[in-house]
């Protein structure tokens, strides 16, 4: 794995995290002071879909700052993550949200630095991991930095030691987070944090923390998702299997189903709006899309926009010649996506004339060379 791909998987890190049961109050509050002056729209998010990579994604509530203090009042159904962040600036302040109180000093200028002074129960021990992890990710990405100087002045040994450097703390945050969540097992927290642990740590490893939660816990939807991704996604996605059934409607609400691409190669391939690096493979899959035309090749794009609104907007404005789907949630409340992968965009699937997956993430070099043979 690149430096690069493992600083973006741990860098999230969730700041404020706070233990509790799952018995809460009616509803919460979330007063907010500055430590700073501020004038701008700051808004709160829950973290209820991981299909969903934006701060923007399932806003319920937003308010301008204008003064020394604002307040946040409302219900959840039930515990989940939640976003803090301004419209004009950079960073954010993720937390556990419960239906509780919440008393919290926001850092204007280094959101991650905002406290929470009084919330939910157990604090010090989350306090504690924070204090434990933070010097860690100081590190981390002092070596990322360090890297990046070595890749600009092409010192590949260097670079090399700077990786190693870098994975190594990685591994420690991982053997921290998964401490945590054997020592908190009945904590919801426990649950965000496995979106914490690095891509360098094993599925088997990820398991092993996933027995060791409670009934609670793994029946939570939250933990419902994590046993599937630990568990079944694999076997569901792995190359040969029958592809996921899809129902999926275009911007003229035509519906298209797996069975509607039958005798031919599905490329679908899964993006957002606001990924830039979605929006620069499109011109690779123009290409691909007019050399295929005499084939038995069809591309189909499909949207995890979180507001379906916004994707509707740019194909008004944009000219993207191939099926372009949207991918509204199934029965179980679940994306097509979500299936698949639920982890990054851009990310495609290659479905073989007889519905069998072929392939997970194809290069384009390999599509290019499929379609010339």
């Amino acid at each position: 794995m690149k430096i690069k791909e493992v600083l973006f998987l741990v860098s999230i890190f969730i700041t404020g995290l706070s233990t509790a049961s799952f018995s809460q109050k009616n509803s919460y509050q979330i007063e907010i002071s500055f430590d700073n002056s501020v004038s701008d729209l700051l808004y709160l998010s829950i973290i209820d879909d991981y299909t969903k990579h934006t701060p923007e994604s399932s806003i319920v509530d937003s308010v301008f700052v204008t003064g020394e203090r604002v307040v946040f009042k409302g219900q959840l159904d039930y515990p989940t993550g939640g976003r803090l962040f301004f419209k004009n600036s950079d960073g954010l302040f993720t937390f556990t949200f419960l239906n509780d109180s919440y008393r919290m000093v926001m850092h204007t200028d280094s959101m991650w630095k905002t406290k929470i002074i009084s919330g939910p129960d157990d604090l010090l021990e989350v306090e504690k991991y924070r204090e434990a992890s933070a010097p860690l990710f100081e590190k981390m990405n002092q070596a990322y930095k360090d890297f990046q100087n070595a890749e600009e002045i092409g010192n590949d040994t260097m670079m090399d030691n700077y990786s190693m450097l870098n994975k190594s703390y990685v591994r420690e945050i991982d053997q921290l987070t998964g401490s945590f969540i054997q020592n908190h097992p009945d904590s919801f927290v426990s649950l965000l944090m496995f979106r914490e642990f690095s891509q360098q740590l094993g599925i088997e490893e990820r398991r092993e923390y996933f027995s060791d939660l409670t009934n609670k816990n793994k029946t939570h939807p939250l933990g419902q998702r994590l046993y599937f991704e630990l568990f079944q996604k694999d076997a569901l996605t792995a190359e040969g299997s029958p592809a996921i059934p899809f129902l999926l409607s275009d911007a003229h609400d035509i519906f298209y189903e797996l069975d509607d691409f039958k005798g031919k190669y599905l490329l679908m391939f899964f993006w957002a709006t606001w990924c830039d690096r979605c929006i620069n493979q499109f011109i690779p899959y123009r290409e691909l899309f007019y050399k295929s035309q005499d084939k038995p090749f069809e591309i189909v794009s499909v949207s995890v926009e979180h507001e379906q609104q916004t994707w509707l907007h740019y194909l008004e404005t944009h000219d993207l010649p191939w099926i372009n789907l949207y991918d509204g949630k199934d029965e179980n409340g679940w994306r097509l996506f979500e299936y698949y992968d639920n982890q990054a965009i851009p990310f495609n699937v290659l479905i073989g004339k007889d519905g069998k997956i072929v392939k997970l993430n194809v290069p384009f070099s390999e599509l290019e060379e499929m379609l010339n043979n």
